[in-house]
This record gives C-alpha cells, sequence and structure tokens, in this order.
C-alpha cells in the first residue's frame, strides 16, 4: 500500500467514526473551532455507515478503532470501492 500526499486547500471536511458517542462530540466540538476544518459527520460503526460516510463526502476519514480497519467487518475496502478521494 503506497501512501499518497495530498495537498488540500480551503476547510478541510472531516467524518468521525468512533464508537463511542462521548468521544464523536468532544471531537466534534474541538475539530469545528478551527477555521480550516469543518466535521460534516459522525457515527458509530454499523452497516449503514459506508452510505453516511460517501454522502457526505469528506476529505478525511478520521477514526480511533483498529477494528474499524480489519476484519470482515471492515469499512475501509468498501469506501475504497465507491472512492478514493479522501485520505484515513
Amino acid at each position: 500500500m503506497s501512501l499518497q500526499m495530498t495537498t488540500i486547500v480551503g476547510k478541510i471536511s472531516v467524518f468521525l467514526l468512533a464508537e463511542n458517542r462521548l468521544l464523536r462530540e468532544a471531537l466534534a466540538k474541538i475539530l469545528n473551532k478551527k477555521t480550516d476544518i469543518t466535521v460534516v459527520g459522525s457515527a458509530p460503526l454499523s452497516s449503514g455507515v459506508v452510505l453516511k460516510i460517501t454522502a457526505s463526502s469528506p476529505q478525511v476519514l478520521l477514526f480511533n478503532s483498529p477494528h474499524n480497519i480489519r476484519g470482515d467487518d471492515s469499512v475501509i475496502p468498501p469506501l475504497l470501492g465507491v472512492s478514493a478521494d479522501f485520505l484515513l
């Protein structure tokens, strides 16, 4: 897997993926205070999360659990199949 450097101009749109609701809310509050970042969505890992992520068109997917990237229920392969236009 190769890493690709991307230059982002303007506000950075971020989607938060975390199981813990308090963590999602705290991160959203902190990130939304930044002038160059906007949180476009947040959700726990669920069956419909891939649709939520793609519908919000984030530039960055921020997640806190290795469970989100490994295993049979990983959200990463379906997301890369739909769009590779955001950073993980």
